[in-house]
């Protein structure tokens, strides 16, 4: 019975290590058929018998087309691929291992694709060679990478021989270890005499450290965990060239590494951007220029003052030449040249008018006396040693005048001098020269309009004394209230248009009287309710009548104010303080003060000492102190009062009847 079962359990063997063996076989089979690299195999008639997925992806044939194809019709159809294919499976055919050949197959679409090939025979039991099997890995992408690389050589190779920009090589001591041939073109030198130099000796102290904080920069970068190896860094450099003149350079640099990836020296390319630093010289000029004129034409346009059109353009002639000293002139039209007005400022500071004098009519004079011609608009003048001693300017080299012209005359002078030695270069009179266009139409501009304004005064004026024909007691009243006004008015430091208003104001601020009787106006003695309000609304009806001229609108609230009281007392409209116009406050107190110093149909007239005195006794209720104040500083400075002291009297009812 044991025997039976030993028989037994000895006949079962066989099927399980078939099983076995065919589970081995199986594994083996999907390894191979699923191995990320292609596989093929070949019998002694050259034939594919076998080939994995990856084999037939990598060629791109269906496996039922490649099975039984001939070997050699994989690899390029040129005589070289066919001769090295056939030689190589020969070697095979003859027992021998073939490890890592490149070669070059075609895929099934014509591609072609560099490969790595090795071939591993496989024999019988005899040891004969029965077939063999192949390897395939592809390797086009390398291939391709290094034909790149090769030609990318030589073509740098060729670029830093011939190219106008130089590439080098530093260490991390700021010494040149490498230097192309183009540093001849450039700065003259040749590529043997900068190597070896260092950065000190070939660039301007501002630029070597420009380029010893940059790489301080660079070398605390190096220390941090996370950075860029492949950074780079652009700088504009100043170097020096052979025939010691300096170049503008635009550096770029990036790291040269070890395998390890360690910052090992520097690598650059330098790029002669002299003419692209001019140019943008000249275009940050020509902007400068542009935004410059862009705001004095704005202020020019704003303004018709004689006075803030020659400021404004000092102040443009010191910022658009870069002058240490300026004056800008205006030689007025009918009028001796003592009288011209000059505006200077710069390292002269505010000097007399006759060192002013001195300082510019060496050139004026010079120019006066060439005709007026596009070539002789400018002149380049150094000022004698006496000027420079008398002014106390000795460092002053250069100096240019161009003159403002008008219908063909000169009108004055643009002057300009620097500390620098040399003349003013021919932007910088080709500026000044379009700044003396834009001046010359600005001042020419103002002539005209003042002298059509001074028409219009004229006018006014003629009106005002035809209305003062109502008043006896009124003759060359008006033009004489507008005196005392302006007077007052440029004390107070208005701008010419409001002064402007105020003269035309006091010329035209009872024209309201227009609508009262005469007999009212002349009447000896006291005036009844019924009268008084007649008279006091005279400036409402004065209003009424400018508002109806356009030209005249402006100075509508100066005629029904101008009997407003600092107190708010006043009438029409009980304002009080600054709520009333300035220019209606001014008026009030020049035209109370001509009232009182004229004889009255009423009363007879004061003496200027005691219409002051009325004046200051009524300042902070009648009239507003500051205006009391200015208007006495005027009558001091004109001689008509001098008075140390004033004694301020009781205060005093109105002033003025209407």
């Amino acid at each position: 019975m044991a025997k039976r079962n030993a028989i037994a359990v000895k006949s079962q063997k066989p099927p399980r290590t078939r099983a076995a063996l065919q589970g081995t076989e199986q594994d083996y089979r999907d390894l191979y058929e699923n191995a990320p690299i292609a596989y093929f195999s070949a019998g002694v008639d050259g034939c594919v018998r076998s080939c994995n997925r990856r084999a037939q992806e990598l060629l791109g044939y269906p496996k039922g087309e490649l099975i039984g194809k001939p070997v050699l019709d994989l690899y390029m159809d040129t005589p070289e691929g066919k001769e090295k294919a056939r030689k190589v499976f020969q070697r095979s055919r003859n027992g021998e291992d073939i490890v890592d050949q490149e070669m070059q197959v075609c895929c099934a679409d014509g591609t072609p694709l560099y490969i790595n090939l090795s071939v591993t025979p496989i024999r019988n039991a005899s040891g004969d060679v029965v077939a063999s099997r192949s390897m395939v890995v592809d390797i086009t992408e390398r291939k391709q990478i290094e034909e790149a690389l090769r030609k990318s050589e030589a073509r740098y190779r060729l670029l830093a021989e011939n190219q106008s920009d130089v590439i080098w090589t530093l260490d991390l001591n700021l010494r040149y270890t490498y230097m192309s041939p183009s540093v001849t073109r450039m700065r003259g030198y040749s590529a043997e005499e900068i190597v070896g130099s260092t950065v000190q000796e070939t660039m301007t102290p501002a630029s070597v450290e420009l380029a010893r904080r940059s790489l301080a920069e660079e070398l605390v970068i190096e220390k941090m965990e996370h950075k860029d190896l492949f950074r780079s860094r652009t700088l504009e450099l100043e170097m020096y060239c052979k025939d010691d003149s300096t170049i503008w350079t635009e550096v770029k640099m990036t790291a040269i590494r070890d395998p390890d990836g360690q910052l090992i020296g520097i690598l650059g390319v330098t790029r002669d951007i002299s003419e692209r630093k001019r140019a943008e010289e000249e275009l940050h000029r020509r902007n400068h220029e542009l935004e410059l004129f862009l705001n004095l034409s704005k202020e020019l346009t704003a303004t018709l003052d004689e006075k803030q059109i020659l400021r404004a353009g000092l102040d443009s002639t010191l910022r658009l030449v870069a002058a240490d000293v300026a004056a800008v002139t205006q030689i007025r039209p009918q009028k001796p040249y003592a009288e011209t007005r000059i505006c200077a400022r710069g390292l002269l500071g505010q000097r007399p008018l006759e060192e002013l004098r001195a300082w510019i009519l060496p050139a004026v004079n010079a120019l006066l006396e060439r005709p007026l011609s596009e070539e002789a608009h400018s002149l380049s003048v150094v000022p004698t040693r006496e000027v420079q001693r008398g002014l106390e300017i000795r460092t002053l080299q250069s100096f240019v005048s161009i003159p403002l012209t008008a219908h063909g005359e000169i009108a004055g002078f643009i002057c300009a001098g620097r500390q620098a030695a040399g003349d003013f270069d021919k932007p910088a009179i080709r500026a000044l020269a379009t700044l003396a266009g834009y001046l010359s139409v600005a001042l020419q501009n103002s002539v005209s309009y003042q002298a059509l304004a001074e028409i219009n005064v004229q006018m006014i004026a003629t009106l005002s004394t035809a209305l003062e024909t109502k008043d006896t007691y009124g003759q060359g009243h008006f033009v004489q209230e507008a005196k005392y006004a302006v007077a007052l008015a440029e004390e107070m430091g208005l701008p010419s248009w409001q002064v402007q208003n105020v003269r035309l104001g006091a010329l035209l601020h009872d024209i309201g009287n227009i609508a009262v009787d005469e007999r009212i106006l002349n009447k000896p003695g006291k005036l009844t309710k019924e009268e008084l309000e007649l008279i006091k609304a005279h400036p409402v009806l004065g209003a009424g009548i400018v508002a109806k001229i356009d030209h005249l609108r402006q100075i509508v609230p100066i005629v029904r104010h101008h009997h407003e009281r600092f107190d708010g007392s006043g009438y029409p409209d009980g304002l009080a303080g600054g709520d009333i116009p300035l220019e209606a406050r001014i008026l009030a107190v020049a035209a109370t003060f001509k009232a009182m110093t004229d004889d009255r149909s009423y009363r007879k007239a004061l003496s200027p000492r005691q219409a002051i005195a009325e004046l200051d006794a009524c300042a902070g209720t009648q009239f507003d102190p500051q205006v009391v104040e200015a208007f006495l500083r005027v009558l001091r400075r004109k001689g008509t009062l001098l008075l140390s002291q004033r004694k301020r009297p009781r205060k005093g009812a109105s002033l003025r009847r209407a």
